[in-house]
């Protein structure tokens, strides 16, 4: 059944689909991410077509505009098991384009203080039971600590 469904579909169709969904991070939430034409609001999940390739703009005000490029990718394993259908399969998945990976699969953006020059991600401080405090980053960060007394 899976042999003759790659033969009249093509396996990137049949397995994968037109459609592949892309995560997009920023260190800013709220910052906005535009995507061929149609914006979105940070962190996102965007869904985007295997037979294209693009450029995604993200920005907020008080920080530097970035952009990443999407590039799709063909699956050497869906070529294969076309080529083993016949020549009709592989038709239909390059011109479907269903053989691709979009790559990367997540994007993860920093943006750039435009006053600071610095990157701005986001710590959380928290207190804890014994009168220390545990500070939470969703990435590795370095830390200066400076001890100021009130008088």
């Amino acid at each position: 059944m899976i042999v003759l469904s790659c033969a009249f579909i093509g396996c990137g169709a049949l397995f994968k689909g037109t459609t592949q969904t892309v995560g997009i991070k920023t260190s800013q939430q709220g910052s906005a991410i535009e995507v061929d034409g149609v914006t979105y609001t940070s962190p996102a999940l965007v869904e985007l077509k295997r037979n294209m390739d693009y450029v995604v703009t993200i920005s907020k005000e008080g920080y530097e505009t970035r952009q990443v490029k999407i590039r799709r990718k063909v699956s050497g394993g869906i070529v294969v098991l076309d080529i083993l259908g016949g020549l009709l399969p592989v038709i239909i998945d390059a011109v479907m384009g269903t053989w691709n990976n979009l790559e990367p699969k997540e994007i993860n953006v920093n943006l750039v203080s435009k006053e600071t020059g610095a990157l701005d991600i986001p710590v959380k401080i928290i207190p804890t039971s014994d009168v220390s405090l545990k500070i939470v980053s969703p990435q590795s960060i370095q830390i200066k600590v400076e001890s100021i007394r009130a008088e």
